[in-house]
């Protein structure tokens, strides 16, 4: 690479200590160090979501010799970038300053500039809002509502959304600036979408649960479906006053998918089975291609072509939930893998009418298969199928275009 040009590193870690890279099993590494012994020049680039990120980036960088810095900001077709202000605000005064202010003392200053206000109740909540990864209003998809947070529903994060509108709320009342009455209102929606899209998750759950009261699940997901309405709706007129002109409405377009999808759950979801995998992926980065099958009345079936981590979170496990005909009787799973990263599988559940189906054998093995015996067991040991070393399978094609597989009995418990 050409010394003139100048590298860009952006790093997204909430604490960033050095560079754990992606792609590459989270390869730890001190990047600035291997500029500078390169002979590049380089700025850093912390996200407009977090001012932890940005702080603890600026003190990493402090060892190394950068240009400065820019903040980065993706992705707002279907958002605003208002809520974002108050971050970037604070990375200016923090790379900028020469008055030598610690850096509580500079996030007060740009905060006071943007709302021309000393409120302590406000610049308390302003610090907690950025030092947590502010709500970007991630689309919405069935693929989104059907993988479950492996250790249960985080109703802390959903009351602590709503104790954080309660509070700007009643901030907002009194007289702020326009920036800072924009801003609050961006972030006060946010967080609404946020608390819809935990209350149908929840909903959802019970919903596709072949156990649970479904008649109460459609009631709840038909509140949603008014809440969600009204939110969109909301939303639509700030794209026309902040984005006056530009077309298409984007927000638009995305609410109303939002609301096909939620309309369609309950006949989605009426007399069905459902399969619950339980995965494992350090990476979140991988991008194995997997393919599940299920073999019932004595032939196999096709259930999911693609990559199967799970978008909405890092955890390392994670579970997905895949839908079934109900009069099934399945009779052996198998996951097929080859790509970049590896899968791990911690467990397979298949709920129906008739009961609760689990592994109950290794039928067969092919390629890299470690420790399939794991699957057996209903915990969080796991699995691991594929080429452990992304960067050893993308640097060799046929690594990478090798598969490994699985097959499993499944039987009645």
């Amino acid at each position: 690479v050409p010394r003139d040009v100048i590298m860009v590193n952006w790093q997204y870690a909430a604490d960033v200590e050095h560079y754990k890279g992606h792609f590459s099993n989270h390869k730890e590494e001190h990047i600035l160090a291997e500029y500078d012994r390169l002979g590049f020049e380089y700025i850093i680039a912390p996200s407009d979501y977090s001012s932890s990120n940005v702080r603890s980036f600026t003190e990493y960088s402090e060892n190394f010799k950068p240009l400065g810095g820019l903040v980065t900001s993706w992705e707002k077709s279907t958002c605003f970038l208002y809520k974002s202000i108050p971050t970037i605000a604070y990375a200016g005064r923090l790379w900028s300053d020469e008055t030598g202010k610690t850096e509580q003392e500079l996030f007060v200053d740009a905060m006071v500039n943007i709302f021309d206000s000393r409120d302590e109740k406000l610049l308390k909540l302003l610090r907690t809002n950025c030092e947590r990864r502010l709500d970007n209003e991630k689309p919405i998809s069935l693929s989104t509502l059907m993988a479950p947070n492996y250790f249960g529903f985080d109703y802390s994060e959903l009351e602590t959304l709503k104790l954080h509108i309660y509070i700007f709320e009643e901030i907002q009342t009194e007289k702020k600036s326009e920036l800072g009455g924009r801003i609050i209102n961006d972030i006060i929606e946010a967080y609404s979408y946020n608390i819809l899209k935990y209350r149908l998750q929840k909903a959802v759950g019970e919903l596709f649960n072949p156990m649970k009261n479904s008649v109460q699940a459609e009631k709840t997901i038909d509140i949603i479906y008014k809440d969600v309405e009204k939110l969109g709706e909301k939303r639509v007129q700030r794209w026309n006053e902040y984005r006056k002109g530009i077309f298409p409405c984007n927000i638009k377009y995305g609410f109303d998918k939002y609301l096909q999808l939620i309309k369609s759950l309950p006949e989605l979801a009426k007399n069905n089975a459902i399969m619950r995998v339980r995965f494992c992926l350090p990476d979140s980065f991988s991008a194995e291609q997997c393919n599940i099958s299920l073999k019932y009345s004595g032939e196999w079936h096709n259930i999911f072509s693609g990559c199967c981590k799970s978008s909405d979170t890092n955890d390392v496990f994670y579970t997905t939930i895949f839908q079934l005909p109900s009069s099934i009787t399945p009779e052996a799973f198998k996951l097929e893998a080859c790509g970049y990263g590896g899968q791990g599988l911690a467990f397979i559940e298949i709920v129906n009418n008739t009961g609760t189906y689990v592994p109950s054998a290794i039928i067969s093995t092919t390629g890299k298969v470690i420790d399939p015996e794991y699957v057996l067991d209903n915990d969080c040991k796991w699995s691991f199928i594929g080429e452990k070393d992304t960067l050893k399978a993308f640097k060799n094609r046929e690594f990478a275009e090798e598969i490994h597989s699985v097959e499993y009995s499944m039987i009645l418990v």
